[in-house]
């Protein structure tokens, strides 16, 4: 066999594999929004984090973590931890509040929520699109 027909056979080979294997890598289309975790607050304690669940679990800060809690009386609390330091604020309890705590849990959609000074929720957004993914 010529060298030029091993190199023939090998450029075919190649090819060939890496037909099969970039046709099994799942592609993006459209808009995709990044996994993010991020939480400040300022002198008085007033603050905001947003993200998304994974971005916090993935994240580089070893203690990243987000939760919405269900409390013994019935309240809903956020609690983050990020950056060394500890963001917590109370929404009041209402089915709504109930309902979107026990639905953040098992999604990965994209959160804003901020507080003020007294711990206290004052805004609280959560998006679900496509372009976060649906992967928890």
């Amino acid at each position: 066999m010529s060298v030029t027909k091993n190199m023939k056979s090998a450029i075919v080979a190649f090819l060939g594999t890496a037909i099969v294997a970039g046709a099994s890598v799942p592609s993006q289309a459209g808009a995709v929004i990044g996994d993010a975790a991020s939480c400040s607050k300022d002198a008085t304690g007033a603050g905001t984090c947003f993200g998304t669940p994974r971005g916090f679990r993935n994240s580089s800060d070893p203690t990243a973590q987000v939760d919405f809690l269900l409390t013994l009386t019935g309240g809903v609390a956020f609690l983050a931890h990020f950056g060394g330091a500890t963001f917590t604020c109370t929404i009041p309890s209402n089915p709504n509040t109930i309902a979107f705590a026990n639905f953040f849990e098992t999604t990965n959609n994209w959160f804003q929520i901020s507080w003020d000074a007294s711990g206290n929720c004052t805004y609280n957004a959560n998006w679900k699109s496509s372009a976060t993914g649906s992967n928890y």
